[in-house]
């Protein structure tokens, strides 16, 4: 019993630490994307949904009806790529999740990954 505790002990110490270095290494990578994607909201505010800013800019004749149209389809693209994105880092985190649950293997766990940057264009 003594000579089997020698082995485990060390093995599990091993392994509790490297679970937390690695939880602490993809928490840090996603508090960086987080951070990140906050610095870029904190442009222009404009509702995507409500577009009535734009629509005062054309009526002063400031934007005609084809740039109205462009800068609303730009905000749209805007939207769709932020909502991406969301998806990808949530997407991120359930496979780093299993990954440390040891669901997935490194091969598979690594073509999980890039099957999901592929689908959300990451590269």
């Amino acid at each position: 019993m003594g000579v089997l505790l020698a082995y485990i002990f060390p093995f599990s110490i091993v392994l509790f630490v490297l679970f937390f270095l690695v939880k602490a290494a993809v928490k840090s990578a996603i508090d960086d994307e987080k951070h990140e994607n906050k610095k870029n909201n904190n442009r222009s505010e404009i509702n995507k949904e409500d577009f009535s800013e734009l629509i005062k800019l054309r009526d002063i004749e400031l934007l005609s009806d084809a740039e109205l149209e462009e800068v609303i389809e730009l905000y749209q693209a805007e939207r769709v790529k932020k909502e991406g994105y969301e998806q990808y880092l949530k997407s991120l985190a359930i496979f780093n999740e299993l990954k440390e649950r040891e669901y997935f293997n490194n091969e598979q766990y690594a073509d999980k990954i890039n099957g999901l940057k592929k689908y959300y264009d990451m590269d």
